[in-house]
């Protein structure tokens, strides 16, 4: 059973999800990283290291390869790859698996230097690769991110343990099921899940006195002896949202409603009103998790002077 691992992301923040690509075994080295959602059908980001021991490894499989009936539409890495190297040499990069036979294609172009030429055939195709006998700098990843999904807020970072994809702003619809998958030159292909959940935090509050009048700032004018209520609808969360009423940063019983669309209404009752109240502030707060920025809204009491004239 592929394993699954756990993670919590709050909306607009940065998230990472974990994937092992640690081999045991020195002579080994991680070729191919793929990451999928379990929604969509096809790779959804891709880091591809040591290109021409991919290459390789697929010349001895091609035996395997050629012989799967394959029907596919798209290609497996990106229609082409074209690297310039800090060595001055020019790499197009193409590999398609269509069909019954696979195909692929390496054309090295050196700008300076000796190079030897190697070909093979793979599934019927030959191949030519050209590369520098003194080039041995393979350890920079090729990387592609569907423009659909994460598109350049996505990025691998190979060297952390585990390694881990970076998703910068993370969004609501970035929320499900994600699978890594790793090739390695020598071990077998390891996979691995993650299942993300985005917090959204709430977006709007809205607070009504006992008229349905919108109140911002103030609320008032009352007198010694009203009673008023106050209530406070937030909406836009994910999950729905916790609210409480506090009376100058002091906790009060805060009966809560759920309303449609994960929206909440939390009712404050006040009053009998003092002369002690004059000037108080009451304030409602949401959030819906830990990590999430609570919104909140302040309204201060505003109260008539009561005097009393005997004569």
């Amino acid at each position: 059973m592929v394993p699954m691992t756990q993670v919590v992301a709050v909306a607009g923040e940065p998230v990472y999800l974990p994937c092992d690509i640690a081999t045991q075994d020195e002579e080994d080295a991680v070729l191919l990283v793929l990451w999928y959602r379990e929604d969509l059908g096809t790779p959804i980001y891709r880091s591809l290291y040591n290109i021409f021991s991919l290459l390789f490894v697929l010349i001895s499989l091609k035996g395997n390869l050629a012989s799967t009936n394959m029907s596919c539409t798209r290609t497996f890495l990106s229609p082409r790859i074209h690297e310039t190297t800090s060595k001055g040499f020019e790499t197009d990069f193409v590999m398609n698996l269509c069909f019954v036979e696979p195909c692929l294609e390496i054309r090295r172009r050196p700008y300076l230097g000796t190079h030897s030429l190697r070909h093979t055939r793979l599934g019927g195709v030959t191949i030519f690769a050209n590369v520098d006998a003194r080039e041995r700098d393979f350890g920079v990843a090729e990387r592609w991110s569907d423009e659909s999904v994460f598109a350049s807020r996505a990025y691998f970072l190979p060297e952390r343990r585990p390694a881990e994809l970076g998703v910068d702003r993370v969004k609501a619809s970035d929320q499900g099921v994600y699978r890594c998958r790793v090739d390695f030159k020598q071990a077998q292909t390891r996979n691995s899940r993650v299942n993300l959940t985005v917090i959204v935090p709430p977006n709007k509050m809205v607070i009504t006195d006992d008229k349905g009048d919108v109140k911002q700032a103030i609320v008032g004018p009352y007198i010694e002896g009203d009673t008023f209520t106050l209530k406070c609808d937030v909406s836009g969360g994910r999950p729905r949202p916790w609210i409480k009423w506090f009376r100058d940063e002091v906790e009060t019983d805060t009966p809560a409603t759920p309303l449609s669309g994960n929206g909440v209404r939390g009712v404050l009752h006040v009053g009998p009103l003092t002369r002690a109240d004059v000037r108080a502030a009451f304030t409602c707060r949401a959030s819906n998790h830990p990590r999430a920025h609570p919104i909140e809204t302040t309204l201060t009491l505003d109260m008539n002077s009561y005097i009393s004239i005997r004569i």
